[in-house]
This record gives C-alpha cells, sequence and structure tokens, in this order.
C-alpha cells in the first residue's frame, strides 16, 4: 500500500470517528425541542465543577444556565419552548423522565437562590423546585390542571395511604395530591411508568423525596413516610435546610394553595443570626395548635472530635429523645436530632402552640462549654417566589466525545509514524 493510500485511510477514519461522536453526542445532549439533556448522574457531575468554580460548594442553590438548572442536590433541565421539566434527579440519582403540564403555554423561568420557578403564559400556572435534601416540587394554580410524572425506568410506583411512592434502590419519595374542602377531589391514575394527576384550581400537587443525604435505615424511613403523612393532615409547618456560610432554603408545608401565584407563608422563619458555633431561628405560625419543623444542616456545622448539638427553645435547653416517633406524636414542645456525621445533622421540631419563638443550635464540648467565634451575622429574608429570571452566560463545557476522538487520532498518527519508520530502515 502507498505512503497516500495510507495517509488517506487514516484521514477517512478520523473523519467518519468524528461524525459517529458528533452523533452520539447530539442524542446525549439533545431532546425534544433541542434543548439540553443529560441524564441526572452527568447534571450532578458537570454542575459540581461550575458550582465549585463559583464557590457554591456546601450549600443549597441552583446554578441556571442554558436551560439546565444544578443544585447541591437537584437537578433538572427545562425546555423553554414547551416548559417540560426533564430529568429530574437527586444527588446525581434519577426520579423522573419528565414533568409535564397537560396545555401548558411556556411563559418563563426563574431562578433566585434555591428555588425556581417555571409559569406559563397568562400566570395562572407555576410549578416551584427547591433545591433541598428533601427536593420538594409542587404546583401554584388558580386554575384546573393535570400534571403527568413520568417515572424513571429505575424507579417502582406503588400506592398507600399517604399518596403514590416513588421507591428505587437510592431514591424515595412521594407524590402527594389534595383538593380543598368543598369541590371535586383529585384523581391520581397510574399507567406503566406514568403517574397523571387531575387536580381542579387551588388544590396541593407535591412531591417530597426522604433527605437524601441522612441515610435510609428503618427508622428513618418510618419517620419519613409518617412525616409525609402528617403533610397530608396539615400539621407540617415548613422545612428549612441550612449549608455552608449560612445559606439556606425555607419550604413551607403549611399552606401551598394559591394566592397569585405565591406562597402564603402561614408558618414563618427567619435566620436571626450564624456564627461558627450557633444558629439562632425565630418562627413563628398562624397555627396556634403547633406545628411540625424540619431543619436539615449540611456544612453548617463541623464538629470535632468529643462535640455535640444542643438545642435550646425559648433560651433553656431542650432535651431530644431519641425516638422520632416521639416527635411526630408529640402534644407538647419535643425535638429529636439526628447527627449523621461531623457535617450533616437532622432537626425534628414540634412546636406545640405559637406565638414568636426562638431556637438556638449551638456546638457544645462533653465537659465544657465551646465559646463562640463570631463571624460576620447572617440576615436573610428568603424568596419563596422569585421576581425576575435568572440570565447567565451559558457555560463552558468539554465537547462530549472530543477525548475519544483524540485518542483515535493518536493512534493514526503513531500507525503512520511506525510505517515510515520501517521504509527508511
Amino acid at each position: 500500500m502507498s505512503e497516500k493510500r495510507i495517509v488517506a485511510t487514516a484521514v477517512t477514519t478520523v473523519i467518519v470517528a468524528a461524525l459517529v461522536l458528533s452523533a452520539v453526542s447530539a442524542v446525549q445532549m439533545h431532546g425534544k425541542g433541542g434543548m439540553n439533556r443529560m441524564g441526572a448522574q452527568q447534571a450532578m457531575g458537570v454542575g459540581q465543577e461550575l458550582r465549585h468554580g463559583a464557590g457554591m460548594h456546601g450549600s443549597p442553590g441552583f446554578m441556571y444556565q442554558s436551560g439546565c438548572a444544578y443544585g447541591e442536590y437537584v437537578t433538572f433541565s427545562v425546555n423553554e419552548t414547551t416548559g417540560i421539566v426533564y430529568d429530574y434527579g437527586i444527588s446525581g440519582n434519577p426520579l423522573l423522565t419528565s414533568i409535564e403540564v397537560v396545555d401548558f403555554e411556556y411563559g418563563s423561568t426563574s431562578v433566585t437562590g434555591a428555588v425556581a420557578r417555571i409559569i406559563n403564559n397568562d400566570g395562572s400556572i407555576a410549578i416551584m423546585l427547591h433545591d433541598t435534601p428533601s427536593a420538594p416540587l409542587n404546583y401554584l394554580a388558580t386554575t384546573d390542571f393535570t400534571v403527568k410524572f413520568e417515572v424513571a425506568d429505575n424507579v417502582t410506583i406503588s400506592e398507600d395511604d399517604t399518596g403514590v411512592k416513588l421507591d428505587s434502590d437510592d431514591l424515595s419519595a412521594y407524590i402527594i395530591a389534595t383538593a380543598p374542602a368543598g369541590i371535586m377531589a383529585t384523581t391520581v391514575t397510574i399507567s406503566g411508568q406514568i403517574v397523571t394527576v387531575d387536580a381542579p384550581a387551588n388544590s396541593i400537587v407535591l412531591l417530597r423525596a426522604v433527605p437524601v443525604i441522612f441515610g435510609y435505615d428503618g427508622a428513618i424511613m418510618t419517620m419519613n413516610r409518617n412525616f409525609v403523612r402528617q403533610m397530608v393532615n396539615d400539621q407540617i409547618g415548613a422545612e428549612i435546610t441550612i449549608g455552608a456560610s449560612g445559606t439556606y432554603c425555607i419550604f413551607d408545608y403549611a399552606n401551598l394553595t394559591p394566592m397569585q401565584l405565591s406562597y402564603n407563608n402561614r408558618t414563618f422563619l427567619r435566620l436571626l443570626n450564624r456564627t461558627q458555633a450557633q444558629l439562632k431561628i425565630a418562627m413563628n405560625s398562624d397555627a396556634p395548635a403547633g406545628r411540625l419543623i424540619g431543619i436539615n444542616l449540611d456544612n453548617a456545622f463541623e464538629l470535632q472530635e468529643r462535640q455535640t448539638l444542643r438545642v435550646r427553645y425559648d433560651g433553656r435547653v431542650l432535651p431530644c429523645v431519641t425516638d422520632p416517633e416521639l416527635v411526630l406524636q408529640a402534644r407538647e414542645t419535643t425535638c429529636w436530632l439526628n447527627q449523621y456525621n461531623s457535617t450533616r445533622m437532622q432537626l425534628m421540631l414540634h412546636v406545640s402552640n405559637f406565638s414568636e419563638h426562638i431556637i438556638e443550635i449551638e456546638v457544645y464540648e462533653e465537659g465544657g462549654e465551646v465559646e463562640p467565634t463570631t463571624v460576620p451575622s447572617v440576615t436573610q429574608t428568603p424568596t419563596h417566589t422569585p421576581p425576575e429570571p435568572t440570565t447567565s452566560e451559558p457555560a463552558t463545557q468539554d465537547t462530549p466525545g472530543f477525548g475519544v476522538l483524540a485518542g483515535v487520532t493518536g493512534v493514526v498518527v503513531a500507525l503512520i509514524a511506525k510505517w515510515r519508520y520501517g521504509r527508511s530502515k
């Protein structure tokens, strides 16, 4: 074979490889409408690189670029023509392949902190997605609507008295649908991997996962199943996730029916102050009978040897019970604390009655008090309904398959060099 024919063959091989890899990349990266899709695991990897580069590591909050939302816990993409949500995953684990509102006329997507909001053209329906360990997703709608959840292939679907349960080896979540009293009830149907909810106006359609960062032992699973039951019975107040540097996200379970597509905020939580050794939170509610409050701590503290957490309620130490069921069934103010590791902790608190209360979570050492080391105070007001879309420059990403293509080219060049070397000898 002549040198020209070998070179021509090599060039052809490179071109064919490039075309094949380009086609594979197109399939992997684009779905309906030409929008970016990459699956939950890949999205989490890409998102971690982008977020770490922006100094967002260890903090709840979305980075939104080119239709893709990268959170500390939740990732998904949005078709900005149809409003369909694709590849909804938690911590890199796929949960929902798509989420679609029937006859939805897309209006806009806005992202503020840990809350993403997708709204239709006439402002009658909004889907709210939250970047927290329990990944709550809910709808605010002033009109009747139908939503279809396409469940990922590796996730099984079942029903019990709490709602529709979604389970895989890595995730567990519930879909809850309830309607206001006195009007037509919601209907839920399951066909294959699709869960369809027909909901009248002002209904609650909500998805909540078992928090992914605290493990899935029997007590945790039982507690979260009963937590969902309490949601159905309107006994849950709010859940707050606090991350590094005092960043946080609050989800108000107490009343998710819409008022001009914004939360009614029946339970009010406010982070008053944060030091390296203490968090101080103000709580209030319009429900005098009491509420259950959930607090997820992820990188909010870093406990050293012999250090643990202590809870103060209105200034007094509140001993925590060891069984979370005692909190769910409590009539008096009671707390349960799960210290999963040195940086991840979960607190459940039953507040028996409300005016304003102050809860303090503080670090202390066995055998002696720890003096707090003061850092700049953090006083924030979380925004539940983002006012304007977040815009940013598209992310710079490596072209999928480029490394493989470079490898093919290298092999061809090496063969040519070896052939020439043989000729010269």
